[in-house]
């Protein structure tokens, strides 16, 4: 068996577990909510043993990699690289499992109040570090499974199907994963019963269609946090070796002419710093020489390929059932970038300045207001958050769920919320406290089993800063 045909093996073995615990516990009688979340919040698991031509299948045993307190005390963000030839790092293989299972979670007041509000709830986890497409697919043959499953166990009777019932949920880039899967199981003929049979709608929360402000960044100078413990440069090397996260950039030429306009943008957002009247599209072959040498020109072109599809138009049955939810409260995101035309070969990430400056405007900290939508997508089917405005915390703020439910309930977006400015999970650290914290473990002043190793406001914050993507 091969490598690829081995991690396929152990992906498709984990869907089918996901998909018995499911159909055991659904209840008919309920709606469902099925979350794609955000590149941070999806469980990432390794195989203890490497492959080896061979080694048995399946694993057995399994080791969390992305997210545990061994991010910091074991270097286990080491591990979520990949080689060149496609393998994980050391032949390992790397799977997603469900939502983080980490003593503090992201998304632990979603699924509370989704519970307890009476609906079916579960967390589709997808490895946020490999292709878009390979995880719309994988998405695709988890609810043709659940569908299957759920008919089976009520006898055959395909009035039981549970998918009529079922919102797509998803937060930031599991946008990405849904907006292909829809492409994959619809088409230019679709009629609205056939939408039924994948979905009764699809809400996405702050998903970045056209890129975001941030990503960009991380290419050049790694992540705060995870550089204090790991080198800067390490960091920034390891983000160019995953090829999801590249279309995060700022989307490209060809399709800012074509949407554009749609999304209130009345110039291109990528300028050259020396001379703003220059744009510098991200995904041109004339930009690559800006780039450190670890970033990856292939992924670029395929992510170019890739908001093709992102971009593309959904037939009208499809889109009716399409919602976005996303904030403009938080004034200081990038809507605009400034790009100076360096030498990239010769980038020091620990000593050279960032080579990209921004211009403030609405978004949510990491997603530009103009962004956060399709733009085949109606204005009145978009919700713009009145109070919620942070974009890793926007699934647990009482606003941003109840809007969502009122879409479940009703199928029509609201125009206004009843609910307070409350934001429900764990508040986080500030950012001077963690790296305290940060700088106490390197010293090994801090030691894996000490108390204070697992302060929640710390970790809430390191978890948020830790995101590579």
């Amino acid at each position: 068996m091969s490598y690829n045909a081995a991690r396929r093996n152990e992906i498709r073995n984990q869907n089918i577990r996901h998909v018995g615990e499911l159909v055991k516990v659904y209840d008919p009688n309920k709606k469902t909510v099925i979350l794609l979340p955000g590149g941070m919040g999806s469980q990432l698991e390794r195989t203890v043993k490497p492959y080896k031509e061979n080694n048995p299948a399946p694993f057995k045993k399994y080791e969390t990699v992305w997210i545990d307190i061994g991010i910091i005390f074991d270097f286990d963000a080491l591990t979520v690289e990949i080689q060149k030839n496609g393998r994980d790092k050391g032949s390992h293989i790397i799977i997603p499992n469900g939502p983080l299972r980490f003593f503090i979670n992201p998304y632990d007041e979603t699924e509370k109040f989704f519970r307890n509000n009476g609906y079916n709830y579960t967390v589709y986890g997808f490895d946020w570090r490999r292709p878009t497409s390979e995880y719309a697919a994988w998405l695709h043959d988890f609810l043709r499974r659940f569908r299957d499953g759920v008919i089976a166990r009520f006898k055959d009777d395909k009035t039981k199907n549970p998918l009529t019932k079922t919102t797509l949920l998803c937060h930031s880039q599991g946008g990405y994963v849904a907006k292909v899967f829809l492409h994959r199981v619809f088409n230019k003929k679709t009629k609205a019963k056939n939408v039924s049979k994948w979905m009764e709608q699809l809400i996405t929360v702050a998903t970045p269609f056209y890129g975001n402000s941030t990503h960009i960044n991380r290419y050049y100078k790694g992540v705060d946090g995870l550089n204090l413990i790991y080198g800067t440069k390490k960091i920034a090397s390891i983000s160019g070796t995953l090829p999801a996260p590249y279309i995060l950039l700022f989307l490209d030429k060809q399709i800012y002419n074509k949407d554009g306009a749609k999304l209130g943008l009345n110039r291109y957002p990528v300028r050259d710093a020396d001379n703003d009247s220059v744009e510098v599209d991200p995904y041109a072959s004339t930009t690559f020489s800006r780039y450190p040498d670890w970033v990856n020109k292939d992924f670029l072109r395929k992510a170019k390929s890739l908001r093709k599809t992102l971009a593309k138009e959904l037939p009208q049955a499809v889109m009716d059932r399409v919602f976005h939810i996303r904030s403009g409260k938080n004034k200081e995101t990038w809507i605009e970038k400034f790009w100076t035309d360096i030498d990239g070969s010769n980038f020091n990430p620990e000593k050279d300045p960032l080579p990209i400056t921004g211009k403030d405007g609405p978004g949510d900290g990491t997603v530009p207001f103009w962004a956060a939508r399709l733009a085949q997508t109606p204005d009145s089917q978009i919700y713009n958050l009145k109070m919620a405005k942070d974009h890793m915390s926007l699934l647990e703020h009482e606003e941003t769920l109840k809007a969502v439910q009122r879409i479940i309930e009703s199928g029509v977006c609201p125009r206004q919320i009843k609910a307070q400015d409350k934001y429900l999970g764990v508040p986080r650290a500030s950012r001077k406290k963690m790296e305290e914290f940060l700088l106490r473990v390197k010293k090994k002043q801090i030691k894996i089993k000490d108390k204070s190793s697992t302060d929640a406001k710390v970790w809430r914050r390191i978890i948020e800063e830790a995101s590579l993507c």
